[in-house]
């Protein structure tokens, strides 16, 4: 049997995660939104990774990489020597020009350096049928592993199968599951998550119920709401009972924790 993962009685709370880095000011999965939420003091960067044609693990949210740079195409279909060399920023304002597309690893050796944690969202997309050596699971745990992370990592995804197979490679690092429309609800979700001694879970603002968080909490859970942000709705989601939230404006966050 597993040892149950408990939820620390110390741990702060509510708990800013920065949404992409601090994507509402600068190009999100970027090392300049990342440095920035890390200066706002969040408490957590969540980050998207997937992989490219060699295997390498690749921040970015998309598959496709037209939306966030002015090559058209998969991600998955072009090396790492390309990828990493592209502008990732004009998209979002020619100043960021300069803005690269970050391997994991890049950004694992910036968390090393800092007091913020992270946040790890595999994407569905990115498996493989089954469990391989080089699949996405496999590598993104040797990464951690190399750099001696694995207490200030929390790897979360959509899919399912994908944290129960993280949790068979390791029994000790945290889950969180994520809730949305290509998974269960948020009862299927701590029924799974009990099964995966998961850390979170993550509700939509849509499954975000005061009833819901209050389910959450008693199954001893953190629960971490995407994606907020206007300080009203940070108040109301706070008030309903969430331990944390997904936020564009991890410094706006900050500050109305603070107050």
């Amino acid at each position: 049997m597993i040892e149950k993962i408990k939820v620390s009685e110390d741990i702060r709370r509510p708990l800013v995660f920065a949404h992409r880095g601090l994507s509402g000011i600068f190009p999100e999965n970027t090392m300049i939104a990342f440095k920035k939420a890390i200066s706002a003091k969040a408490d957590l960067i969540e980050l998207d990774v997937t992989l490219s044609k060699d295997r390498e693990v690749i921040v970015i949210h998309d598959d496709d990489l037209d939306r966030t740079t002015k090559l058209v195409g998969s991600v998955r279909f072009f090396e790492s020597e390309i990828l990493k060399d592209l502008d990732a920023g004009s998209w979002f304002s020619k100043k960021f020009k300069k803005e690269k597309i970050p391997l994991l690893t890049d950004v694992l050796g910036l968390i090393q350096k800092s007091k913020t944690d992270l946040n790890i969202e595999i994407k569905s997309t990115s498996l493989d049928d089954s469990l391989q050596v080089d699949s996405i699971e496999n590598l993104v745990l040797d990464l951690i592993h190399q750099r001696k992370l694995k207490d200030r990592i929390l790897i979360s995804s959509f899919s399912w199968e994908c944290l129960e197979r993280i949790r068979n490679l390791d029994s000790k690092i945290k889950l969180g599951v994520l809730v949305g429309e290509e998974s269960g609800n948020v009862q299927d979700a701590i029924a799974f998550g009990e099964t995966v001694n998961a850390w979170s879970i993550h509700p939509s603002r849509e499954d975000a119920s005061e009833e819901n968080l209050k389910l959450i909490e008693e199954k001893n859970f953190i629960s971490v709401v995407y994606t907020v942000n206007e300080i009203d709705d940070m108040k109301k989601f706070l008030g309903r009972g969430a331990k944390g939230l997904f936020t564009n404006f991890p410094k706006e966050m900050r500050k109305l924790v603070k107050r």
